[in-house]
């Protein structure tokens, strides 16, 4: 392991303490076993090019650079960043793993990208280039030295210290040589990360170069130990039913280290282990689940790993389950391109909020996230899925502070297999040459079930476990947290291809969910257990919330959304509908608020599609015909009208971008492009949804216009089910039913038509045609059921 080495003085600067002088530190490479990842003060760019090994660090290859202005592999202190009033050394032994290896070997430095932020600098930084190169020119920027030949390790140092206020002296030399250059640069461009590269240029896929004993010691640096990370990364947690699920993510390690993880909780002043857990060999994850979990307090947590020779520790808390103390705050995600990252604003106006739940639908990654290219089925399953972890790294990076002590649901997307869009066709392997419209998984199963360990081996339990095809696992399940019922589906994994040869042969046959999901939605509306509200979460929208894409504006159809196969989008919503749940999305690009028709604009649920984290793909909402029925003074594009499909939909919101081409590092236009979050609050006690939906600059403080228009709304739990009644049966009074369950069965038919939750007094069922009906009023707490057969409609509509 790495040794941190500090050696400061404080001093009192009216009142506060400063650091002014000797930030050291150094690596210890010669000391650690074998292993991918650098440790806990570096970042890897790529991870899959880099090793420990032999007692140093090895670049084994030049990787799949593809990232604007890109600066090859390189690893960048994660500890200590230089500033303008700072002066440094840093020094280094390298030497070349491949004796006709091409390129340089040596240091960056003012790496910085648009954001001022250490994370963002290591994945979108550039930097001054300092090194030697493979035949022996010694070099900053354009200036240089030739040396004579490069045959051997050398020790390169560079110095960088002040001269005057605005300059500094940049030295690099060949130590125990006479062999240096220098060269005098303005002092701003020297502040930012700091790091180490060996580049060949892209697709050199053969090991480069090594190196051994980097330090660096220094002068008004900024930073410290506490923005070290790893070996534990983040947590990811869920508790429901009693039950509480964790999933703890570390870096790659290898053979040589432990291969299980503790968790442990505090009882007064101790911590005791309540549980270990073994770490998976490719997710790298290590799952606990715990039963019989108190669920009536907050719980502090921590992940204990051995590492090396001592034991790290990752701390959190299980909050306790709010059970209508309070509206349960969702926040919603989607879409998280690294242009941003790592998102600060989003993320500092979520700790503002404090919300109990994080929902992330998909997307966490995309192929392009952190450069380097991606690795697919034409390398090994080791690289691909390092290639995989990096970018996810980039999304727990980001949002670990928040997941660390609140429940977060994560469903896996079409970008998060690797894939443009995915319908996953019950599982089966994508042919060889085919596209994705033809149906099936592109990478391999093991890959595709290591991505999904990775984003949802914390969810609750799998409803109905059974694997698809190939062996793919499946996690559509339900939570129950806050007094919300949640069913968390899974829309692209059973989802028939387009052009599958069956959806072409028999289209009206296409599925969506599958039979297997339609069932669980059918039990699950019918149960209301220790609910009052619910909702479902899914990836995409059950409509192509958006007629217009790409920086071009091009008014396409398309089926990547759940506009399409339309009898399976109306069989979803039907199902959705009898237990009048609201729907949570993301997906789309573009932020909406629609409530869907099946038979009739409106007579089925709302659904809330979030805003994308950092907007990549523009979309928007823009009908060719003006929607009928709209609010008074609304836009155009609301109101009642067809999606491209011709499905039913009312659009009350869409927050089309104002920029549709999007710039690294520009929180401006990211914003402007309809980038920020969703947040809905369930009123458990009143059956009310709020939902809002915040701009990505949006300011806490000016909720007008720190949300995007026809935000916020708020509606009621029977808006989920607005379809037109034909009449009403008796009216039922629940004097010995306080809270009880409804649910309305058609007698002729034996479909249950509705359950719900009805927290009145007095109640009349309402119907949606002629007939005779069952009806049940139940009280699942505390077992009492009353059954009135043979009712008639009562009041015609």
């Amino acid at each position: 392991m790495k040794k941190l080495v500090f050696i400061f003085t404080i001093v009192f600067v009216f009142g506060s303490l400063k650091m002014t002088y000797g930030q050291e530190v150094s690596s210890s490479w010669s000391k650690a076993k074998d292993r991918v990842w650098v440790g806990s003060n570096y970042w890897a760019n790529p991870m899959e090019s880099w090793q420990v090994a032999n007692g140093r660090l090895e670049c084994i290859s030049g990787g799949l650079r593809d990232k604007e202005n890109s600066t090859g592999p390189n690893v960048q202190l994660l500890t200590w960043q230089a500033t303008e009033k700072s002066s440094f050394v840093t020094k280094v032994s390298t030497g070349k793993l491949t004796a006709d290896v091409k390129g340089w070997t040596g240091f960056l430095f003012g790496i910085k990208g648009g954001i001022d932020d250490y994370r963002h600098a290591c994945n979108w930084g550039v930097g001054i280039e300092a090194g030697l190169s493979a035949e022996g020119k010694l070099f900053i920027e354009e200036e240089s030295l030739e040396t004579g030949s490069f045959d051997k390790e050398v020790t390169l140092e560079l110095s960088i210290i002040p001269v005057d206020e605005d300059n500094h002296k940049v030295t690099l030399r060949i130590l125990n040589t006479d062999k240096s250059i220098s060269k005098v640069i303005a002092s701003e461009s020297i502040s930012g990360n700091i790091g180490i590269t060996a580049h060949v240029g892209a697709n050199k896929r053969t090991p480069t170069y090594y190196f051994k004993n980097w330090t660096l010691s220094g002068k008004n640096l900024s930073g410290g130990d506490h923005q070290n990370w790893g070996p534990i990364l983040w947590t990811q947690y869920t508790l429901s039913k009693e039950i509480m699920k964790l999933t703890a993510l570390l870096a790659p390690l290898g053979d040589n280290y432990a291969k299980e993880a503790s968790l442990e909780i505090k009882k007064g002043n101790s911590w005791v282990k309540i549980s270990n857990a073994a770490i998976d060999p490719f997710a790298r994850t290590a799952t606990f689940r715990i039963e019989k979990w108190d669920d009536t307090e907050d719980i502090p947590y921590r992940v204990a790993y051995k590492f090396e020779e001592e034991i790290v520790y990752y701390e959190g808390t299980i909050r306790k389950d709010p059970k209508g103390d309070q509206p349960l705050k969702v926040a919603g995600f989607t879409g998280n391109k690294d242009y941003i990252f790592p998102n600060i604003p989003i993320v500092e106006n979520l700790e503002g909020i404090n919300p109990d739940m994080l929902f992330f639908s998909g997307d966490q990654i995309y192929e392009d996230v952190g450069g380097f290219g991606v690795m697919r089925n034409n390398f090994s399953m080791e690289q691909s899925t390092l290639n995989y972890l990096r970018k996810y790294y980039l999304f727990g990076w980001a949002f670990g502070d928040l997941m660390r002590d609140r429940p977060t649901v994560i469903l896996p997307d079409d970008h998060d297999v690797f894939v443009g869009n995915v319908w996953g066709h019950n599982g089966r392997a994508l042919p060889k040459g085919e596209r994705f419209e033809y149906g099936g998984y592109l990478m391999s199963v093991q890959w595709v079930n290591m991505v999904e360990r990775t984003q949802t081996a914390h969810m609750p339990d799998p409803v109905d476990p059974e694997p698809i095809d190939q062996g793919i696992g499946v996690y559509f399940t339900d939570m129950l947290y806050g007094e919300v019922s949640f069913a968390i589906i899974e829309d692209r994994k059973f989802k028939w291809g387009v052009k599958s040869p069956e959806a072409l042969e028999t289209p009206e046959k296409a599925e969506l969910l599958g039979k297997r999901q339609l069932d669980f939605l059918e039990q699950w509306a019918a149960d209301w257990t220790g609910a009052n509200l619910k909702c479902v979460l899914s990836a995409t929208v059950f409509a192509q919330a958006h007629t217009t894409q790409g920086a071009n504006k091009v008014y396409m159809k398309e089926s990547d959304a759940n506009a399409w196969p339309m009898q399976g989008r109306n069989n979803a919503l039907k199902k959705i509908r009898k237990g009048f749940a609201f729907m949570y999305a993301g997906d789309n690009h573009l932020p909406t608020l629609v409530q869907h028709g099946v038979d009739d604009w409106r007579d089925a649920g709302f659904s809330f599609t979030v805003p994308s984290i950092a907007a990549g793909f523009p979309r928007a909402w823009l009908p060719k015909t003006a929607g009928k029925n709209r609010a008074q003074g609304a836009p155009e594009y609301t109101g009642d009208n067809f999606d491209l499909h011709g499905n039913k939909v009312t659009m009350w919101a869409a927050a089309n971008p104002v920029v549709w081409t999007p710039k690294a590092g520009n929180l401006d236009i990211t914003d402007k492009k309809s980038s920020g979050f969703g947040l809905v609050e369930f009123d458990s006690k009143n059956q009310i949804y709020t939902i809002e939906c915040w701009k990505l600059l949006g300011d806490l403080d000016d909720p007008k216009n720190g949300q995007f228009e026809g935000w916020p709304k708020t509606i009621s739990i029977y808006d989920n089910y607005a379809k037109k009644p034909y009449g009403w049966l008796p009216e039922i009074n629940m004097v010995d039913f306080p809270n009880p369950v409804i649910q309305v069965e058609n007698e002729k038919t034996g479909e249950i038509i509705y359950t719900i939750r009805v927290l009145k007094k007095n109640f009349a069922p309402m119907v949606f045609e002629k007939g005779s009906y069952t009806v049940r009023v139940i009280d699942s707490e505390n077992g009492k059921e009353k059954v009135m057969k043979r009712q008639e409609v009562k009041i015609l509509n």
